[in-house]
């Protein structure tokens, strides 16, 4: 499970961020936290902020930090917070806190461009002094007694742009007696804007899996979509070749098809899943990813978890979220811009984030719980939003005054002509 995210000198991000999932009132509302060894987590955080104000560039650090930990030879640059020329000359840095298997564990590095500058990997102890596995400055490796033989197998193979982490990764390295990327195999981004249904498709086994089927029918019935059935069909078919050298490849084309009944009969009528509303797809492709995430303790990012849905429907996958689903342990990020999900009856106060740009356009990121205001439930806390008391919201001006300036400006250059 993730403990906490730093971030500094990355995008927005010039100054350190920690984007925390710990919780420090564990008394109400129970059901949306769970412990490992002697922290309490949330199960979820949900974040608020202006366009442009860096909602989604917390999700770009850890899809970087995936790219980091998973490719042994990056040609991706990591991009600087650009606005300050010091910055540009200066390292990116990334910190994470994790648990494998009841153990905690701190991984952290420093990159310029593609150059890694500094990597760290240690094993948090309760009493005593951390213990680390391996501290690396540039191509020089300090390691623990306990990793040695673990690291000296693939030394040779770490290159100036390459994560320890990855080319152990790369050879079935171990860590706690799993897979040395366990942990980042439990991490999935989602842009909502860019969903596409494969995944639901295939990870369900929807063509097949007459449960699943039922399933997803009926969930999309409890948000009053009116669904009898999916069809899910299947073609393979031949993919031109391009040079010489290649040969004909195959791929398969998915047909999904939604069925619905006709009114006052038995009849069903079926339309294919680009006539639906975006809405219906929406949901379709998102709602598959959040029960996966729970079910299988997995870590789940969502960036605009509202795009195209009604909220009382998104109210309902929090409320989901934060349930006590067979006592499992998960966590789902989401950013958004719908103020009806600020809601104290279903999060916890250190659940609900907000990002703001300071007069630098960096971005700095904090959570209701650190706002010294007396916020309790029953007080109308979007009120408190919409009139600036949490900061996070755009300074609009008026965009009428433009449009009047636009055409008076436009009288006066064609008197001119």
């Amino acid at each position: 499970m993730l403990k906490y995210l730093k971030i500094r000198n990355f995008l927005s991000f010039k100054n350190e961020t920690e984007i925390s999932f710990v919780s420090d009132n564990r008394w109400s509302l129970k059901n949306n936290v769970f412990s490992v060894k002697n922290t309490t987590l949330t199960k979820n955080l949900i974040t608020y902020g202006a366009n442009a104000s860096g909602k989604s560039n917390i999700i770009k650090a850890l899809s970087f930090l995936d790219y980091f930990v998973n490719t042994d030879n990056m040609d991706q640059w990591v991009i600087s917070f650009s606005l300050d020329e010091k910055n540009k000359k200066e390292p990116s840095f990334f910190e994470i806190g994790f648990f494998i298997k009841n153990k905690e564990y701190q991984y952290s590095f420093e990159i310029h461009e593609t150059t890694v500058m500094s990597e760290k990997l240690s094993e948090i102890q309760i009493w005593g002094e951390n213990k680390t596995l391996f501290d690396r400055k540039k191509q020089k490796f300090k390691i623990h007694k306990n990793f040695e033989k673990e690291f000296s197998k693939w030394e040779g193979k770490i290159k100036e742009n390459s994560s320890v982490l990855s080319v152990l990764s790369r050879w079935n390295g171990k860590l706690n007696g799993e897979d040395i990327n366990f942990f980042f195999e439990k991490i999935w981004l989602i842009a909502v804007n860019s969903i596409w249904p494969a995944y639901t498709v295939e990870s369900m086994n929807l063509e097949e899996n007459n449960d699943a089927r039922e399933f997803m029918i009926k969930a999309m019935q409890h948000a009053d979509i009116n669904i009898e059935d999916i069809q899910i069909k299947r073609k393979i078919i031949d993919v031109e070749e391009t040079t010489d050298d290649i040969k004909p490849a195959k791929r398969t084309l998915v047909s999904i098809k939604f069925w619905h009944r006709v009114a006052w009969s038995d009849e069903l009528e079926y339309f294919p899943y680009w006539f639906e509303s975006e809405g219906t797809r929406q949901l379709f492709s998102l709602i598959w990813p959040i029960v996966d995430a729970i079910y299988n303790e997995k870590i789940l990012f969502i960036d605009e978890i509202e795009n195209k849905l009604h909220f009382l429907i998104v109210e309902e996958l929090l409320k989901l979220i934060n349930s006590n689903v067979k006592d499992k342990k998960y966590q789902i990020f989401c950013t958004t811009h719908n103020i009806e999900l600020i809601n104290l009856d279903i999060l916890k106060k250190d659940q609900i984030c907000f990002v703001e740009k300071d007069g630098d356009q960096s971005t700095e990121f904090y959570k209701l719980s650190d706002i010294d205001l007396p916020i309790r439930k029953g007080l109308d806390i979007k009120k408190f939003y919409k009139h600036w008391a949490l900061w996070a919201i755009p300074h609009i001006q008026d965009f009428s005054y433009l449009v009047e300036n636009y055409e008076e400006d436009n009288k006066q250059k064609t008197s001119k002509a």
